[in-house]
């Protein structure tokens, strides 16, 4: 026991000596504190992300037995409407859902990684209305990590190998692709991690930003109509430098990244990714107190915002100009709403 509180003061004393908290700083135009409303929340939710369809706020929660798990806000005051998508084996019920982003489509879709197809809804202020659901037949069967429509037929998503990929519906077949060359796996041989190369997007219709999570690059794509990437490579060697094989090791950058038709918000960390981490992998603060960088679609750098709260995932109401979110650190007790002036 005695030797084992010493091996914890010593790493308590390396990690005050260390000063890992330290964040990155960054150099923009402004920086811009904001300060969160706060939207009381009385039903029972365990979040895990949260979309706005039309004039609706709609909050995923985990998935547990007997619980629902989608929540719809009205978007303009952010009251409570209704809830719907139950737990379970049955064609109207969930085993694993993700929401997919809908850009201009009518309907709301929710796809099941277990069962590979996607419900769509008609969402009004009285009720969710199932209209449609359709096998997905992707040849890779991998999961796929995040997904936005362009239009009806045509939608893009994240591929557990680090690829952007667009898939037709009508002929459930892969159209194109989109990759990194960062250098990373070369530079780092057997002790590569795919972990390393990993990134987040969001699109503004055609137009795609993508943001790295351990690489300080932002890069600007499209995709036409039909499903096809302007670029199929984005070669990034030159940006990469002092990419450590252990991930904790790394200045963790962009947890994640969004877009409205005007603006490109960029989720900073700057801090090391050991410091995102619980006890006892991190001794020291959580840092979830993230900024926003924000650009315009030239990536023209306009303005950091800082939050008075931790946040991990948002949503943008272009139209109010808000980014509406919640502390993962925290009981979820309230939605936190900042306003932006750009």
């Amino acid at each position: 026991m005695r030797n084992l509180l010493i091996i914890l003061f010593i790493a308590i004393f390396t990690h005050s000596c260390n000063n890992p908290d330290k964040r990155i700083q960054k150099d923009f135009p402004e920086h811009i504190k904001l300060t969160a409303t706060k939207k009381i929340i009385n039903e029972i939710i365990k979040p895990v992300n949260l979309v706005i369809h039309n004039d609706y706020l709609i909050i995923q929660s985990e998935t547990m037995p007997e619980r629902p798990c989608f929540f719809v806000y009205s978007l303009s005051t952010l009251d409570f409407l209704y809830s719907f998508g139950e737990v379970g084996e049955s064609e109207n019920e969930f085993l694993s859902p993700t929401i997919f982003r809908n850009q201009d489509r009518k309907l709301f879709s929710i796809f099941d990684q277990r069962r590979r197809d996607f419900k769509s809804y008609e969402i009004s202020a009285t009720g969710a209305s199932l209209r449609s659901r359709t096998r997905l037949e992707e040849p890779t069967q991998f999961p796929i990590q995040e997904a936005s429509f362009i239009n009806d037929s045509i939608f893009m998503y994240l591929t557990v190998d680090n690829n952007i990929v667009s898939y037709n519906m009508n002929s459930a077949t892969i159209i194109d692709s989109l990759r990194f060359d960062t250098g990373i796996e070369d530079d780092l041989d057997t002790k590569y991690n795919q972990s390393l190369d990993f990134f987040h997007f969001s699109n503004s219709h055609n137009k795609i930003v993508t943001a790295h999570n351990f690489i300080d690059h932002i890069s600007l794509n499209r995709c036409s109509d039909d499903g096809k990437f302007e670029n199929k490579v984005t070669d990034i060697k030159n940006k990469v430098t002092d990419i450590n094989s252990q991930l904790r090791k790394n200045i963790y950058q962009y947890p994640y990244i969004y877009s409205t038709s005007e603006l490109i918000l960029a989720q900073f960390s700057g801090y090391k990714f050991q410091q995102l981490q619980p006890f006892p992998i991190n001794l020291g603060k959580r840092h979830f107190d993230f900024q926003m960088e924000v650009y315009d679609w030239n990536l023209n750098p306009r303005a950091i915002l800082e939050f008075d709260n931790n946040i991990l995932r948002c949503e943008i109401d272009e139209k109010s100009k808000k980014i509406i979110t919640w502390d993962p650190l925290e009981d979820f007790e309230h939605l936190l709403v900042y306003t932006y002036d750009f």
